[in-house]
């Protein structure tokens, strides 16, 4: 319309009157708004202190009308980034928290909901997590900081959980083409005892190594951050959960390594640090809630019959190996269920990986080890066993 232009026209000769009367060549900001009065559409300079209206003539402050528009756009920001988060688009939710902090790079409700975007988006994108919420603590409001380390913990929590699903899909996916089995139990129980004569099993065992070492590096950086929600936390009740998301953690590392032992090795401080961690958080929990580690316990994971053999394992190369089947039927059945046998499980766990680290590199160790520690333990295991099958017949 012909009005539309002559107005357009007006406000751009407004513009350059403005720049002119600056100063030689000097150029002025103008910011666009609405006016607080009539509405009208305005350019105005944010260099100013007042200005008048074109369209009411009326007086405008242009420091409030200013933060009034900004505020505006920011719960408008606030909006579309809190949206994309509750429908798990992260990547959107990372821009528009990222926008709202170009607009005030000291809001807190911005920090924690780009660092909760950033760590649920990526794995690599956990340590700017941290660093997030490491800002949203430092400008949040004293009475608030510790309901943020509260819901910080609760996504670290979440993201490192989620992360490690993925590579532990890997894993699994890795074990199915091994097994050519959809079935998670045959793939733990069948993984070694599948002929390696088969065409391509050597490569698809191959697959499940390198499935094993990239979960067993992504545990590794995700615990520090875990054992941080931890700290950070002063809720048992998140506390007891992070602790158990700990301790399974370890313990699917421990299967894991148990089942690619005859393949790769792995350095002994690796297998040291998961059992140190493991045993914090099993006295962490037993403090506040020994049920719970009842319960862990009880889960496919904590199944005495699964976990590691660490020493045996490494003697005979697999640990689907008969000598290492009976040792543990007699751990299971035997020492599992008295005072005695039960600390010296703890501390074979403790010290097991240490020892089997070094009798895996060495021929010479593994023969010893087996003439001297498996093959007569075994045979007096074997024993037992028979006997306690007699005596139920």
């Amino acid at each position: 319309m012909w009005y539309d232009d002559i107005r357009a026209s007006f406000l751009l000769d407004a513009r350059t009157m403005e720049t002119r009367k600056n100063g030689l060549g000097e150029k002025m900001a103008f910011k666009p708004i609405n006016c607080p009065h009539c509405n009208e559409e305005l350019q105005i300079p944010d260099n100013k202190e007042m200005v008048n209206c074109m369209f009411c003539q009326k007086e405008i402050i242009v420091k409030e009308v200013l933060k009034e528009d900004a505020g505006n756009k920011l719960e408008h920001l606030f909006v579309l980034a809190n949206s994309a988060l509750d429908g798990n688009n992260f990547p959107e939710a990372y821009k528009y928290y990222s926008q709202i902090l170009e607009l005030d790079s000291t809001n807190p409700r911005a920090w924690f909901g780009k660092a909760s975007a950033a760590g649920l988006n990526s794995f690599e994108q956990l340590r700017e997590m941290m660093v997030g919420f490491a800002n949203t603590i430092k400008y949040a409001a004293d009475n608030e900081k510790n309901d943020y380390e509260q819901k910080a913990g609760a996504i670290i929590l979440t993201a490192c959980i989620f992360h490690l699903k993925t590579a532990d899909n890997c894993v699994v996916s890795a074990g199915k083409a091994f097994n050519l089995n959809k079935n998670r139990g045959s793939f733990l129980e069948g993984i070694v005892t599948r002929p390696y004569v088969e065409s391509n099993a050597g490569q698809r065992f191959n697959d499940i190594v390198q499935a094993v070492d990239f979960f067993v590096a992504r545990s590794s950086e995700s615990i520090p951050l875990l054992e941080k929600a931890y700290e950070s936390s002063s809720s048992n009740e998140m506390k007891e959960m992070t602790a158990v998301g700990i301790i399974q953690l370890c313990d699917k590392n421990f299967l894991y390594m148990g089942i690619v032992a005859h393949k790769m090795t792995f350095p002994s401080e690796i297998g040291q640090f998961y059992v140190d961690i493991r045993n914090k958080y099993v006295y962490e929990l037993k403090q506040i809630n020994p049920k719970s580690l009842e319960e862990v316990n009880k889960q496919f994971l904590l199944k005495p019959s699964q976990s590691p053999c660490f020493v045996v394992t490494a003697t005979m190369g697999s640990d689907q190996h008969p000598r290492v089947k009976i040792l543990r039927e007699f751990r299971n059945t035997f020492l599992a269920n008295t005072t005695i046998g039960q600390s010296f499980i703890e501390w074979y766990e403790l010290y097991g990986p240490k020892v089997a680290s070094f009798i895996r590199k060495s021929v010479l160790l593994r023969t010893l080890s087996y003439v001297l520690i498996v093959y007569p333990i075994s045979e007096i295991a074997k024993y037992f066993i028979k006997k306690q099958a007699c005596k139920l017949d």
